[in-house]
């Protein structure tokens, strides 16, 4: 009876874990693509405003779409979000913008060269 206990418990942990690893893969992909629209030089703010909503929408049910770090914190101040939950969505949100940066920084980098 106890092996039975121990597997519905690892059972839980195991669905725990993968929820929370589409959580924060959700978080990444979508404070990326927020950041990416963002920090584009012809962007309007109508543009960020538009990709923002959808990504709030489509990230909603999964994650609770929050895509920065404030909303978390906030959040977990209101005990929606435990603390290793809010912590992996920070990392990845932080993680998220800052590699949308960095692909910009690319992009500019390599159309200044090409030009």
């Amino acid at each position: 009876q106890e092996v039975i206990v121990y597997v519905t418990a690892n059972k839980n942990v195991a669905t725990y874990t993968m929820r929370l690893v589409e959580n924060v893969a959700t978080e990444f992909f979508a404070t990326f693509v927020l950041v990416s629209v963002a920090v584009r030089n012809n962007s309007t703010p109508t543009a960020i405003a538009l990709t923002l909503g959808a990504l709030i929408y489509l990230s909603e049910r999964t994650s609770g779409g929050h895509m920065n770090p404030a909303v978390t914190v906030a959040k977990y101040v209101n005990n929606e979000v435990d603390a290793r939950t809010a912590l992996f969505y920070i990392a990845a949100q932080v993680c998220g913008a800052v590699t949308a940066a960095r692909q910009n920084t690319s992009a500019q980098h390599l159309h200044l060269v090409a030009t």
